[in-house]
């Protein structure tokens, strides 16, 4: 399947779970799908992205079935693997550390590395989804003095009240 094919499917399935609701007679807004993009500057831009996920106002939580991020690389270079986070600047500063020694870096399989991208050609853009719950997460480039020049950020999940219509 071509890279065309699974960006079209991809977005497909982005469409769809912007238009999701939860159940029990509450209409929370949808999730905010987060556009996360670098350029030559070696910084992501946000550098903090935020997003929502509702409970209904019995007190019942129903997190929204996927945050959406996409990252898109406005830079002239192709960048390793851009890797999410659920963990604190150490963890992030330990997987930028591995990858300074290896070109061909790809994170090892932690409980802490939500997702992470393919490598990004120039004006390339991947996107995942996954289930997120409240909290902070880091995002990072991969490459080699890159998170060193400050190419990471912050995305946070807030916890919001759904109200019944």
């Amino acid at each position: 399947m071509s890279k065309r094919h699974r960006l079209y499917g991809f977005v497909a399935v982005l469409l769809i779970s912007v238009h999701a609701v939860a159940a029990c007679g509450s209409t929370p807004e949808p999730s905010q799908n987060i556009a996360i993009s670098a350029d030559d500057t070696l910084r992501f831009s946000p550098s903090q992205a935020h997003s929502k996920v509702y409970r209904t106002t019995s007190g019942t939580e129903t997190f929204s079935p996927k945050v959406t991020v996409i990252f898109k690389n406005y830079s002239s270079i192709q960048h390793h693997r851009w890797v999410l986070i659920a963990g604190d600047e150490h963890t992030a500063t330990s997987i930028a550390a591995a990858s300074e020694t290896r070109p061909d870096f790809e994170p090892p399989a932690l409980p802490t590395i939500i997702a992470q991208t393919n490598l990004l050609r120039p004006h390339f853009s991947e996107g995942f989804g996954f289930e997120g719950r409240p909290g902070s997460y880091m995002y990072i480039c991969t490459v080699p003095g890159h998170y060193q020049a400050g190419m990471r950020g912050t995305l946070v999940i807030e916890e919001g009240v759904a109200h019944d219509t």
